[in-house]
């Protein structure tokens, strides 16, 4: 009998064991169907998308694992030109780029500003797919002449680091700093040094355009409410429409998203031009776009402290008297020292007094957002007499903010500051 027992609970055993593996082989040859989650707002690649096509965008997704200021992405035919890159990331008033000496795989001098501007950026350290050096730095020299004829001139150092490599992108660490311009009389130009993250794409731009035209249909079709600060309306308008700004309006908001501000910038550039040069032929919708890619290219700019180019964009969407492009402009005006700072304050702080006082005499409750707009427009104006010079003005202002619960702690390090100030001076 216990024979007979055991011989029953080896049986069994086998079975479970045959069972196991007949599961695992149906598994591994798609006889079992693989569970799909509901569509995400978040994150369309693990929705509904094939798991090949899932594979081949692995590399766009390791983008987000970057912690740093500015991504892009560049081939090396297509890649970041040393010109646009400095252009786009440092304030060098009337100074044109004239020449440049590279240290990194191969040792190169560059002279003549069109040379050197077309320059392409990851060559230094990137060619033919590999890493070519584990460092290297890029002395550029900017330079004008004044009115008697001499040359004046300073030095952008970039400094270029490989951090890894995997089947599709090699990422690179770029450090740029550019010295105080006092010695030129600009007194406001710190010395200033930036990192950011730039990735040398091996895959080509056409597959990768097909993959993503694919993922936009995916998307679409598995009823995504939004993709990349696009709606739903947006992709099926995106979908059908085949002029290639519209291609580019899909990057530069998917680049935005995942904070890679410079290649934002590199495709909504294009797309503003496009639009600018159609725009009384456009329907309505895309000229509701080209207001969104304004204010793009103006925070873009805004976080590159490139202020007086974001003021002209986002001078462009100041008259919607949307909450946000509003922020963004008048950071702008204040940040550049534009003479229309304080005007456009007091504006629309009257403005927003008003739109308050008529919702308390209509017995309506204020928005938390208008009423953080309101704070932010009597902060920023105080800033802005500090700016000017006005201490006494802006202490008595700070003063009455520092009463308020919202603005108190604000309010209070401004009048610090301006003690100091006032210790400095005397």
């Amino acid at each position: 009998m216990a024979i007979l027992l055991v011989l029953v609970f080896v049986l069994l055993g086998a079975l479970g064991y045959c069972l196991y593996y007949i599961k695992r082989l149906r598994t591994l040859l798609k006889f079992e169907e693989e569970k799909i989650e509901a569509p995400s707002i978040d994150d369309v690649h693990s929705n509904g998308l094939d798991k090949q096509a899932r594979v081949a965008l692995l590399h766009e997704l390791n983008m987000r694992e970057q912690t740093v200021d500015i991504r892009a992405h560049a081939r090396e035919e297509e890649g970041v030109l040393l010109g646009e890159f400095i252009d786009k990331t440092v304030r060098h008033y009337d100074f044109e780029l004239s020449s440049a000496v590279v240290h990194g795989g191969k040792e190169l001098t560059l002279t003549g500003a069109e040379e050197t501007s077309r320059y392409r950026l990851l060559s230094a350290i990137v060619s033919e797919g590999r890493f070519s050096a584990r460092e290297a730095t890029i002395l550029a020299r900017l330079s004008r002449f004044d009115a008697a004829g001499d040359e004046q001139w300073f030095v952008v150092t970039i400094l270029l680091e490989a951090r890894s490599e995997d089947a599709e992108t090699l990422r690179v660490q770029v450090t740029v700093s550019r010295g105080p311009l006092d010695f030129l009389g600009y007194h406001a130009a710190d010395a200033m040094v930036r990192t950011m993250m730039l990735a040398y794409d091996k895959l080509d731009t056409n597959q990768r355009q097909a993959q993503f035209d694919y993922m936009v249909k995916e998307a679409k079709d598995s009823g995504v409410d939004n993709l990349y600060q696009l709606s739903a309306e947006q992709l099926e308008v995106l979908s059908q429409t085949s002029m290639s700004w519209s291609r580019a309006t899909f990057f530069g908001y998917k680049y935005f998203s995942e904070e890679r501000y410079y290649d934002c910038m590199a495709q909504l550039e294009v797309v503003y031009e496009a639009l600018k040069e159609n725009y009384f032929s456009l329907n309505d919708y895309w000229k509701q776009e080209f207001l969104n890619v304004c204010f793009y290219l103006g925070f873009c700019c805004n976080h590159f402290k490139m202020y007086e180019r974001a003021v002209y964009y986002l001078e462009l969407v100041s008259p919607v008297h949307n909450i946000g492009y509003s922020i963004e402009y008048v950071n702008a005006l204040v940040n550049s020292r534009d003479v229309r700072a304080m005007g456009t304050l007091n504006s629309m702080i009257n403005d927003v007094q008003r739109d308050i006082a008529e919702a308390t005499a209509n017995g309506s409750e204020t928005s938390e957002r208008l009423l953080d707009f309101y704070h932010f427009l009597r902060r920023r104006k105080g800033y802005t007499m500090i700016d000017l010079g006005d201490l006494d003005g802006a202490e008595a202002h700070f003063r009455q903010l520092s009463t308020e619960p919202a603005n108190h702690d604000y309010a209070e390090r401004e009048l610090n500051y301006i003690r100091k100030l006032r210790e400095k001076g005397s």
